[in-house]
């Protein structure tokens, strides 16, 4: 299987070729905005460096959300453009469950605890057990702590700071690098998917987009 998946989700564009275990190819940049321009270019690289064509594509991967309203957009509508290109099959996985793939080797048989920063007062929240099975839906919260369980957890995403002077040694918490959806674990994610949760691609907001068309004239 060969899996071709990006983020553009948050404040880095990423993209990743992964073939039967193992990354053909990887870019990654951060970047607050500008994933439209970035992201194409780095999709072009990676396949031209594993010397693919993308009718070789078994599947697309990219991240859902929640996240930037521009950046998912972006991500969503490149996802489905090279699906009806290569005829490969598109597949989405949310940024908490990429932030704790990237996690995952940290947790030694610990629940993941993801915490991502929305630029709000709130966070995003979800729980996952060590096999990334979700242990709670994903909630948003000015107050993370609150929602710890008593059992040691690893605390991973890039709003994990808001916890660590808090807690301190507090139930044992342990912190991850991993901050930022990574390309690589959204195609490590899409490769285990069964075939029948492709397409039906839709961006993931916990709050109601703000955003609306203009009033008829």
């Amino acid at each position: 299987m060969i899996v071709l998946a990006f983020d553009t989700s948050l404040a880095r564009c990423s993209v990743a070729l992964w073939r039967d275990g193992k990354i053909l190819a990887h870019r990654e940049s951060p970047m607050e905005r500008g994933h439209a321009e970035a992201l194409m270019p780095m999709v072009n690289a990676v396949m031209d460096e594993a010397g693919l064509a993308y009718a070789a594509l078994s599947r697309i991967g990219v991240t859902l959300g929640p996240g930037s309203f521009t950046g998912l957009r972006i991500g969503l509508a490149a996802a489905k453009g090279l699906s009806l290109g290569s005829g490969a099959p598109a597949f989405g996985v949310t940024t908490l469950e990429a932030v704790a793939k990237q996690a995952a080797p940290d947790s030694g048989g610990r629940d993941i605890f993801v915490v991502l920063d929305t630029g709000r007062p709130e966070v995003f929240v979800q729980r996952f057990a060590p096999d990334l099975a979700p242990r709670t839906d994903i909630a948003a919260t000015a107050d993370p702590a609150s929602l710890l369980p008593e059992a040691p957890v690893v605390i991973a995403g890039n709003g994990a700071g808001r916890l660590r002077a808090r807690l301190g040694v507090r139930c044992g918490a342990h912190f991850s690098a991993a901050a930022l959806p990574d390309a690589r674990a959204v195609a490590e994610l899409v490769a285990e998917k069964p075939g029948g949760a492709a397409g039906g691609l839709a961006p993931l907001y916990i709050h109601p987009s703000y955003a609306k068309p203009p009033a008829p004239s």
